[in-house]
């Protein structure tokens, strides 16, 4: 009976199905090794854990596995095999795909429209400025955070994204987004769409949920967001404001999300100004204008609707 089973999370099985493997428990490999089983190759071998590709022998690179069931368990980091597929194309994300013995080889097909980072490999999803679509691309092995840390730069990132203020990956709607402590307090996150005006592809990041600016990092907002690849849905999430999208009360033309929404620095408009969420009835609104005030409205986008208390005209 193998003593660890780690579910690897990579995009599609390998062709070649791999029977046995080289251990069965961490009783089989070296002091400092352990046992992996690598559902994906329908193998295992002895490896160890890792922090990124240097850790690691060049036929290996270092990603992230999770023990037992993929929910509420800890991400650990090991030195995982490079050969994945063994098909006849070898993509360009950091694995040797057609079994040649070279990795990523010259004319290696490249991975677009990637929606988060299953379909990269050892690579990572990523939405460069001013690129039509999302595409995998190396990690920046020089980044000084890690996924989910605060960041105020995008190279602080590995995946090049700190347009929320946090560096996250991208992600599918309805995708798990962890947990995070927000001023000593422990908040929910949720696949919310990016904050760029229209210099990055459409994409969805994990976002913390607000209902107001309290539950926020200092120097974030709780600003109205558009989830990309879920019909109407939306959500209010923290994130920094763009300098770049109109101010509170700028002249908005309606409350559509590819339209007036996204022009505001705050995700909505409503009764044509650039308005925000607000804490409830009382609560002051006089940064949006002076003839505005707290209350419950409702947002409507085709058939769905949301409600929400935020600053606006009471007729």
């Amino acid at each position: 009976m193998r003593a660890y089973v780690f579910a690897l999370l990579f995009s599609g099985a390998c062709t070649a199905s791999v029977d046995g493997g080289s251990c069965d428990e961490d009783a089989d490999c070296g002091a400092s090794e352990t046992c992996l089983v690598d559902l994906d190759r329908d193998t295992s071998y002895c490896t160890s854990f890792c922090e990124n590709d240097v850790d690691c022998p060049p036929a290996q690179t270092c990603r992230t596995g999770k023990r037992g069931p993929q929910t509420e368990v800890e991400a650990l980091k090991y030195c995982v095999d490079r050969v994945r597929t063994c098909g006849d194309v070898e993509l360009c994300n950091g694995f040797d795909d057609n079994c040649d013995g070279v990795v990523d080889e010259q004319g290696c097909q490249l991975i677009t429209g990637c929606l988060d980072d299953a379909a990269c490999d050892a690579w990572t999803c990523q939405a460069p400025v001013n690129q039509p679509l999302a595409l995998c691309a190396p990690p920046n092995e020089a980044a000084s955070r890690e996924e989910f840390d605060r960041c105020t730069a995008d190279d602080q990132c590995p995946n090049g994204l700190c347009d929320t203020g946090l560096c996250s990956s991208l992600c599918r709607p309805g995708t798990p987004c962890p947990s995070l402590d927000v001023n000593g307090r422990l908040r929910e996150t949720f696949c919310a769409g990016a904050v760029g005006p229209g210099d990055r592809p459409p994409h969805n990041e994990c976002q913390i949920v607000c209902a107001g600016p309290n539950d926020c990092f200092d120097d974030q907002s709780c600003v109205w967001r558009q989830v990309y690849q879920a019909g109407s849905q939306h959500e209010f999430v923290c994130s920094f404001l763009d300098d770049r999208l109109l101010p509170l009360g700028a002249p908005c033309p309606n409350n559509e999300p590819d339209g007036g929404d996204a022009m505001c620095q705050h995700g909505l408009c409503f009764q044509n100004i650039c308005t925000r969420r607000c804490g409830g009835p009382g609560a002051d609104c006089s940064d949006v204008s002076s003839d505005v005030v707290c209350v419950s409205k409702t947002l409507r986008y085709g058939s769905f609707e949301f409600g929400g208390e935020i600053c606006a005209r009471s007729n």
